[in-house]
């Protein structure tokens, strides 16, 4: 995409214009301090949807009206402006044909052309094609805050390198220390790049839709399966019931479990079930003694672990009350030391000696015996709970072995209220046959299919997003399309070691190096040189990459802000001319004005190379002190569009000030 700068100006209140006229390629504005260098960049970010005006307070801010600027956009002209007094909204205005900077005076801003700010924004992203409007791709993403629409403010950070941040080794990015804009950059940078569309997030979207759909199949098998298992002890008492009645097993050798897996098998057999009683069988009395047996056994287990568990219960107290009662005592650090002399003879006396040492044994085994009572109290907690978990586990089982013998005792009592044997076998398999028709009934969805077609249809999807998007594979050539930008540009800069490795770490949007085999990331990589060197390869690598990748939204726009400051400091700059000597504060400055000419000669052959491979030239706009420096193989005039030296030389034309006072 073929986007520039053409005009960035201000209104004055006075219906003045005072602006300038940019073109593609490098554009410089030097001059001395002041003079409202540093405030084009400000102007650029708060026509493009800043919500806070960042414009430094001064002659600027007090006489502007309103701050515009035109674009170019594929030789389509686009007017954006801001009122200084009123960020609430913004006016855009699209022209087929480029006017005169002068004619964009009071009457050219009509108030039908300002709209609120959020949608200007969205137009402002719509002019480089931003029309995404859904970047969600999960529910839990809108459960949260809904990400909404990506904007055309998180393109900001690759556009601009504040005076504050071109040689920052610690930050790379505008506004970055606001964690979720620096989170929301990073998430929408393959947007911008082109990688991705609002059908991928469709599609990501529907694939968690089914995600979630396999997830419900698969907690409603289990806990159908759970429902199963709980169903199973019942299925046994009324089978150990016919088995006692009838003398006869209902469907031996086969677990309950399986009757409840094969509900449909098993229900038509018993269709046609008829009890057979055995009246010479034994197995009331078996049934009646081996239940009784289990009740028995149960009951000992229970009294064994109910004795552990006093014993536990005991130690705790024992150990609570010793740690209430050693606590009283302070710990002790040290004995105090004194030595014994007879009084008489002067001879030292063995006695207070040997009582100190016996004081400092009894000091240690104290402080040993504090440290080491509340690790040994909640030691024994868990065995607590362990014993009393079982316990309650055993009592359960008791229960349940009561209520089967009562119902072994039920049969007999049926049989004297005369409930016949038979009868009583056919309410047991009635009963068999009822809960394996609820199994049914309830086990009716074919989980196991849907959930199959649900994976199909996944499967088909995400291979359509690896075929078509693949995310993964992509950004991994935009690191290295990137890292081997960096790594061509690197020798041409002076870094403090060579050959210097940089990295970018495309998933946190950090840099470093990696020196003798370790990384450095940017922060430690010493003098201000390095850090100005490593933000200009990263961003001249970014503009590359917008250059190159056909699909990007991002304009192939670039400031950057006093990257001569590295080398001459900029607060003394205050006369006629650039004097790089004074600046340095007599030294002596050619060798800092070879690194800074060969800043500028390194740019125009990028900008120049990528035109010739790409058929773009990227806009990058430089405010600078620096002036008249010998380039190699170009001419530094021919790129400076302003130089404010004089008094009254600035962004805001101070004649035009004067003239409309008198």
């Amino acid at each position: 995409m073929r986007v520039y700068i053409k005009y960035i100006g201000i209104l004055d209140k006075s219906n003045n214009i005072h602006g300038l006229s940019l073109d593609e390629g490098l554009n410089i504005i030097t001059g001395r301090s002041s003079t409202g260098k540093s405030a084009i960049i400000n102007i650029f970010d708060y026509c493009m949807g800043a919500k806070r005006n960042n414009i430094p307070h001064g002659v600027i801010s007090t006489s502007a009206k309103l701050y515009f600027l035109v674009l170019n956009v594929n030789d389509k002209f686009i007017t954006l402006a801001r009122e200084e007094n009123k960020n609430s909204q913004g006016f855009i205005k699209f022209e087929s044909i480029l006017m005169p900077i002068n004619s964009f005076a009071n009457e050219y801003f009509s108030q039908e052309y300002f709209i609120p700010l959020d949608e200007y924004i969205r137009e402002i992203g719509s002019i480089f094609g931003l029309t995404i409007s859904d970047i969600d791709t999960t529910d839990q993403d809108k459960l949260k805050k809904k990400k909404g629409h990506p904007s055309v403010r998180n393109m900001m950070p690759f556009m601009l390198q504040h005076q504050n941040l071109i040689a920052n080794n610690q930050a790379l990015f505008y506004r970055f220390d606001d964690s979720e804009r620096r989170e929301r950059v990073i998430e929408e940078f393959k947007i911008f790049l082109g990688l991705v569309d609002q059908n991928y997030f469709i599609l990501m979207q529907k694939v968690d839709e089914l995600n979630n759909h396999i997830k419900g199949i698969e907690r409603s098998i289990s806990s159908f399966n759970q429902q199963l298992q709980s169903h199973i002890p019942y299925i046994e008492e009324q089978r150990e019931q016919y088995h006692s009645i009838t003398g006869q097993e209902l469907f031996p050798n086969t677990p309950s479990e399986q009757l409840l897996h094969k509900p449909a098998l098993y229900r038509d057999k018993l269709a046609d079930y008829v009890p057979q009683i055995n009246t010479e069988s034994m197995s009331y009395q078996q049934t009646y003694d081996r239940l009784r047996l289990r009740q028995n056994e149960l009951l000992g287990e229970k009294r064994d672990l109910v004795l552990r568990l006093s014993d536990i219960n005991s130690s705790i107290r024992t150990i609570r009350d010793y740690r209430d009662k050693i606590s009283e005592v302070k710990p002790i650090t040290q004995a105090y030391k004194q030595v014994s002399c007879c009084p008489f003879c002067g001879k030292l006396s063995d006695s207070t000696q040997n009582a100190e040492n016996s004081l400092t044994r009894a000091i240690n085994w104290l402080n040993k015996e504090l440290r080491e009572t509340q690790p040994l109290f909640k030691s024994y907690l868990p065995k607590r709970k362990e014993l009393m978990d079982k316990i309650s586990s055993i009592d359960n089982q008791i229960k349940e072995i009561a209520q089967r013998i009562a119902s072994t005792k039920e049969i007999n009592t049926k049989l004297q209220k005369n409930r016949s044997l038979d009868e009583q076998a056919a309410l047991i398999l009635s009963n068999v046959q009822n809960e394996l028709l609820w199994i049914i009934s309830e086990g009716k969805n074919d989980w196991e299919a849907e959930k199959n077609e649900y994976l199909q249809e996944k499967d088909q999807i995400e291979n359509y997003i690896k075929e078509h998007y693949n995310l993964s594979e992509r950004m991994l050539q935009v690191a290295k399309s990137i890292n081997s930008s960096m790594n061509i540009l690197a020798p041409q800069f002076s870094f403090e070691h060579s050959p210097i490795n940089l990295e970018f770490d495309i998933q946190r949007f950090e840099l470093f190096c990696t020196l003798d085999g370790e990384k450095v990331y940017l922060s430690s990589m010493g003098s201000g040189a390095n850090w100005l060197y490593s933000h200009i390869c990263l961003f001249l690598s970014l503009l590359k990459l917008f250059v190159s990748e056909k699909a990007c939204l991002i304009p192939p726009i670039l400031f950057i802000d006093q990257p001569s400051q590295v080398y001459f400091p900029v607060q003394n700059d205050v006369k006629v001319e650039f004097d790089a000597a004074a600046l340095k504060g007599g030294e002596d400055a050619d060798e800092d004005l070879l690194q800074v000419a060969n800043l500028y000669s390194k740019i125009l052959t990028f900008i120049d190379e990528l035109y010739s491979q790409y058929g773009i030239k990227p806009q990058i706009i430089i405010s600078d002190h620096a002036d008249n420096l010998v380039l190699d193989g170009y001419t530094f005039e021919n790129y400076v569009k302003a130089r404010w030296r004089d008094k009254a030389d600035g962004l805001i034309d101070v004649s035009k000030l004067t003239s409309n006072i008198k």
